[in-house]
């Protein structure tokens, strides 16, 4: 998904850019208890894990972060320099970012800008733009029977209902959908949407529905092989003495003696990582296990499944050209499983988010 949506050209994003930003003062002024001991400059700002910052993304091959929130007043210069540049990025990407604030000003204990507010409580759809299904927020003709992947209640008590699936067609163009656009679904969403195919499928009788890695996975009933390392990492990044450690290691344990059910255990994990600023993967990916979607090579890297197909169709990709050199592609379409195999998890990676079309 693009993030940014205007010109970038002679912009400081943050305070980053700019140690003279206008963001400084301001929230200097404003907030005179806050202090400036806490405010990374760009040189610590590269120690400070991506789950800190309020946006990470690629701008072309190059990863980037903006509005880092490691402290009360990080977080207050970060939310007031993201409103003065708020308009360089999509409604997608704001809506996103404003999310990770939420977080931040939670942990915290700061105060969230009207603006920055605003921005989160605009209705999303589940796809963003991209979303291509039937919507309905009133009622439907038929008295409400008609049968949709996912409907949500809003807080005013309006239903909104997403993707209708009338008959086997629609449930089969369902799972093609959410297979290609899961990520650009709110995390919240994307097991309701899942298990809305899969329930609509077994009630017509569905018999031969492609359920690609992310279907299985979302629809899953079962932990995943990947769910340890998923919650050491987690431990890693937060820090080990820390509360927040502590409870993820409870939870592990709980998992290894089958004392919870992994919906119990994602929906657990879901409100610990938002209490411990972990904003890297959801918590259903990170627990669940996934079916392989087909005989011959598979593997499960972060939870995404690269298969044989893909990386044989990744032998003419122009981006694994540019980032890894005509000899290695030479090598590689020769015998792509083998070199894949070999390579580095870091460069596995790597080749995952350009095969997924994501760098």
């Amino acid at each position: 998904m693009r993030d940014f949506a205007g010109s970038r050209a002679g912009r400081s994003i943050d305070f980053l850019d700019d140690r003279e930003h206008p963001a400084l003062i301001k929230v200097a002024q404003a907030h005179p208890e806050l202090g400036d001991g806490a405010i990374p400059n760009e040189s610590e700002a590269r120690f400070i894990p991506d789950e800190q910052f309020a946006y990470v993304g690629m701008d072309k091959t190059a990863k980037v972060r903006h509005f880092p929130c490691v402290s009360p007043a990080s977080t207050a210069v970060s939310m007031e320099c993201f409103i003065e540049a708020a308009d360089v990025f999509t409604k997608e990407a704001q809506h996103k970012i404003a999310k990770q604030f939420k977080v931040a000003t939670e942990w915290h204990g700061v105060t969230m800008p009207d603006e920055i507010r605003a921005m989160l409580q605009e209705t999303q759809f589940p796809g963003g733009k991209a979303f291509h299904g039937s919507i309905d927020k009133a009622a439907s003709a038929d008295g409400g029977h008609t049968h949709y992947a996912i409907m949500l209640e809003h807080p005013d008590g309006e239903v909104a209902r997403f993707y209708a699936l009338p008959d086997h067609g629609a449930v089969k163009t369902a799972a093609a959908y959410f297979e290609e656009w899961h990520r650009e679904m709110d995390p919240e969403h994307r097991r309701a949407f899942a298990l809305g195919v899969e329930t609509r499928a077994e009630e017509l009788g569905v018999h031969d529905l492609e359920r690609g890695p992310a279907l299985s996975k979302y629809a899953s009933t079962s932990f995943g092989r990947q769910w340890p390392d998923s919650l050491e990492y987690r431990v890693r990044t937060v820090g080990q003495d820390t509360p927040a450690a502590e409870a993820y290691e409870k939870l592990a344990a709980a998992i290894a003696s089958g004392n919870v059910q992994l919906p119990e255990a994602a929906e657990y994990l879901g409100k610990l990582d938002k209490l411990a600023g972990f904003r890297s993967g959801d918590a259903w990916d990170a627990l669940a296990g996934v079916e392989k979607v087909a005989a011959g090579f598979s593997e499960e890297i972060d939870g995404e499944i690269i298969t044989d197909d893909m990386l044989a169709n990744g032998a003419t990709n122009d981006q694994l050209s540019k980032l890894y050199g005509e000899s290695f592609m030479k090598e590689f379409s020769k015998r792509p499983v083998e070199v894949f195999s070999s390579l580095p998890i870091d460069d596995k990676r790597v080749v995952k988010e350009v095969l997924y079309g994501r760098a």
